[in-house]
This record gives C-alpha cells, structure tokens and sequence, in this order.
C-alpha cells in the first residue's frame, strides 16, 4: 500500500514543469517560512504575551518532535525510495534513513502549534505542512508512511504537550487562588 501510494504521486514528478516547481519550492522553502513564522510569533511575543507563549510551545514542540525523530530515525533504518526503486528524483538527497521525514516532521511540529492558540494562522500552516509532506513525496525522497510518521510524532507531541500546559496552568491558578482566600 505505502509503495503503491509512492507510485501514484512520484510518478506525477518529472510530467508538469509547473507542478515541479512548486512541488522543489514547497520541499525547499516552505519549511524556511514556518520558521519565519515562529520567529514572527517570538518577536510579536516580546510586545504581546500570548504571541510569546505561542512562540514558546511551539519551540518546545519542535525541539522534543525532532528530537523523537531523530531517536526513531537512529533505531530504525529504511532506505529512501531512490534506493530503492527506480523513481523520477528531480533533485538529488542524502542517504541517511527515509523514516520519519524530518522536513514534515518540523513542518507540522511548527503548523500544530501554532494552531493550538491561533486557529486561522495554524490552518495556513497546516495547509503549508501538508505541501510539504507531499513534496518529499513527489520528490523521491520519502515513502508516504515516513511523511505519516513525521505527521503523528509531532501531533501526538502538541497533545501531550497541550495536555501538561492545561495541567499546569490548572495547578497554577488553584495555588493562586489558594493565597488569596
């Protein structure tokens, strides 16, 4: 199924010279927007507390995402599909393991984010994630499951970063309150 899916989009690469474009400049440069984006959000966030508090979970969420990505790309090694198969490669890439995808993996971590406390600005950016993870795709350089997994490492690190902020913020407030009465 994950190869079959490969197929089905890989093989749109190399037939539409416009569809190339913005599929090598989504893989190249919509990464470099998300972070312009958090960079915004920390500056904005030196004026504006929420902007700050944006900025902060988000970076948290694209350390710790990474850093699992990482670990998981250490312990588990899957050739990209260039390896592999014979796939139309419009740009050429490193070696190293296909599984997870980094570039989506950051993508997302960044989009989710700052989707938690900005819906409309997260919804751009998940759209913006989305193209990249179909990039890596119609590149040549990751399966859909590694793109998936890059996908749900950072989902499941926003959620259970979430989670522990409402506990804290929760505990926070209650100790306050404590005080006062």
């Amino acid at each position: 199924m994950d190869y079959h899916l490969f197929r089905l989009i890989n093989d749109l690469s190399g037939q539409y010279k416009m569809l190339d474009r913005i599929m090598l400049w989504s893989s190249e440069y919509v990464t470099i927007l998300l972070a312009f984006a958090l960079f915004g959000f920390f500056i904005v966030g030196l004026k504006k507390k929420i902007y700050m508090k944006t900025a902060l979970f988000t970076g948290a969420a694209l350390v710790v995402s990474m850093g699992i990505g990482y670990v998981v790309k250490g312990l588990f090694y899957r050739p990209r599909p260039f390896i592999e198969h014979d796939v139309n490669l419009l740009v050429l890439h490193n070696t190293a393991s296909s599984f997870p995808s980094n570039h989506t993996l950051a993508a997302f971590a960044i989009a989710l984010g700052i989707a938690v406390f900005h819906k409309k600005v997260g919804s751009l950016l998940l759209l913006c994630a989305g193209l990249i993870g179909l990039s890596r795709v119609y590149l040549g350089h990751h399966y859909p499951l590694d793109v998936f997994a890059g996908v749900s490492i950072a989902l499941l690190v926003v959620f259970l970063l979430k989670k522990s902020l409402n506990k804290l913020e929760r505990g926070t407030r209650r100790h306050v309150t404590k005080r006062v009465s």
